[in-house]
Order: C-alpha cells, then structure tokens, then sequence
C-alpha cells in the first residue's frame, strides 16, 4: 500500500531507501511539528535520502547536507532538547565567531551524528522553524516549502536575498547573485558552461521541494481511495465462528427430520415387546438412535360408580339364604 512511509519514500526515491531513515523523518516530524512532506522533500533534494552522503567539495555531510558550522550552530542551540545537553556545552565560539570544539574526539563525534538519521532529520527541523520566523520577518510575509528549503540551502540571510531579487530582477545570472554558493554546487547555479537565471534558480527549486510533496499527497490520495485490506481473522474467531456454524447445521437437520417423522394412532400404537419384556428398537430407526417421544393413547371412557349396596338389604338377601340351605 503506498500510504505506507516506506512503500511512498522507495517510490519518491528510486530504490529501497533504509528504514531508519523513515524512522527518523517520522519522529522529527512528530516531535517539532514540522511537516513530514516537507523533511522528505529537502531530504531528497539534498542527499537522495542517503544518511551516508557526503559533498566533494565542502564539509557538507549527511541526509540534510549540514556543513560543519552550521551543524555546530544548530547543534548548540537545539541539541539539550533531544538529550545532548552534554556534547552541546562542549560548543563554543572562538573570538573569530565560528564554532569550535575544544576536544578533538568529541568534535568528531558531534559532527559524526549529522549522520544519524533521526538527529539530522530533528536538527533540520528546529532549523526550518527558526529560519521560518527570520524569513517571515524579513520579506514581510508568509514563506512556502521552497523558500525554506532555500534557506537551508543558502542560509536565512542568502535567501531573503534571493527571494527578494526572484522578486526584483529574476533574469540576472544566480551565480552572480551566489558566488560563494555556485562554486560548491555548479550544477544548480550553470547549465553546462551558461550561468542559470535567479529565475530559473528559483523554479528549479519549486519543481522539485514542491513537486515532491505533491507526489506524496498525491499517493496519500490514492491509497485513500482504495478499499482496505481485510484484517486477518484470529484462530479463536474462527474456531468460535466454526462451531456456531456446526450446531446451526444440526439444528437443520433435525429439525428437518422431525418434520418428516409421521407417528401412528390408534390400536397400531403398541411398541412391540421383547422376551424380556423391554422396548426393542423402534424400525424406523437405526441402532443407538434416540427414540422420538411418542403421545400416549386416548383414555378409556369413564364407567359410572356403583351405587352403594344398602345394609339392611344385604342382611335379609343372607337371612334367605340360610333359610334356604335349612330347608
């Protein structure tokens, strides 16, 4: 089913991608708020949703492509909230305002988590959320997905200047513009050897942070669509459900025989009697079978009582014959 995160990110992505990496934009987005749709469009954007991806020309590192001071900037700000309180005091910043760490084992390890999935995805949320307000400030207005992504990409303050001059003067070359940014990532800012337009820069960017959230919706939409898959039954469900089944079928059948069952009346009522004076089998049915009740014959009609026989009668009926036999 393709409403399944990792069945849509194997789609957005091409091939299978790993399953912490869906783990992890899940709970970032579950634990900042910030849209899964969108961590998965900046994640792809960025490294092809590979944790393990590293640029060949910067420090950038990771799914979400952190340099290192930027990761050390994020890091410090946010990391207490996700149990890193400790790796994050060991951040400070030098005289020259970047960051450092003193201990060479522990700057490496802090930078090492850029490529844990759900650190990096967590890290690129709380810099979405900051970077919404700067940017809101700045432009005077609401930010979409691509004006995010773009500052992750060129950071706040490069993209209200970009922003501002897609606005302004959207046919100058970006590479112009983004100096510093066109020499790291050639293939954004030149078509070949032709420098990009700001414009061109900018639409590029809509078409894919954009267009992958609508290929998620439009997946989400579809697998709604569909009829659900129904649940498995469990064993004791069907057990159950077998033997109400059965004893509906016994009742049936025996209902049915009973239906059919014509008993005799009359003097033919009489069970036939074995040597030993027990019942034996009624014919009808076969051995072991229980009998079926039969009704009992009608009653005898009632004789009328005697009339009571008066005592002085039958003492003189005896005196007579005494008498009799006397002579």
């Amino acid at each position: 089913m393709i409403n399944d995160p990792q069945t849509a990110l194997n789609a957005i992505s091409g091939k299978p991608v790993r399953p912490d990496v869906v783990q992890g934009l899940k709970a970032a987005s579950e634990k900042t708020g910030v849209s899964f749709d969108f961590l998965v469009a900046e994640a792809t954007r960025e490294s092809g949703l590979n944790p393990n991806a590293k640029a060949p020309t910067t420090s950038a590192r990771g799914l979400f492509q952190f340099t290192s001071q930027t990761w050390l900037e994020v890091f410090k700000a946010n990391g207490a909230k996700y149990g890193q309180s400790d790796l994050a005091k060991k951040i400070k910043r030098g005289e020259d305002g970047t960051l450092e760490v003193a201990d060479g084992q522990t700057r490496k390890t802090i930078l090492g988590l850029r490529q844990d999935p759900e650190m990096s995805a967590l890290m690129a949320a709380e810099y979405a959320v900051a970077n919404e307000k700067r940017l809101e400030s700045r432009l005077g207005r609401e930010v979409g997905p691509s004006d995010l992504y773009l500052a992750h990409f060129l950071g706040p303050n490069g993209a209200a200047r970009f922003i501002d001059a897609s606005a302004k003067s959207p046919d100058q070359a970006a590479a112009k513009l983004m100096p510093a940014a066109a020499r790291h990532n050639h293939s954004v800012f030149f078509e070949g050897s032709r420098p990009r337009t700001v414009a061109a820069v900018y639409g590029q960017v809509k078409a894919s942070i954009d267009g992958t959230i609508q290929k998620l919706e439009a997946n989400r939409a579809v697998a709604s669509a569909e009829p659900a898959t129904a649940q498995p039954v469990p064993d004791s469900q069907k057990l159950a459900a077998a033997r109400a089944e059965a004893a509906e079928r016994r009742e049936t059948a025996r209902q049915a025989l009973a239906s059919q069952l014509t008993v005799p009346t009359g003097p033919s009522l009489a069970l036939a009697t074995s040597s030993s004076g027990a019942e034996s089998e009624s014919p009808l049915f076969g051995g072991g079978t229980p009998r079926v009740s039969l009704p009992m014959p009608p009653p005898l009609p009632r004789q009328p009582e005697a009339q009571a026989t008066n005592p002085g009668a039958l003492e003189n009926l005896m005196r007579r014959v005494r008498l009799s036999f006397l002579g």
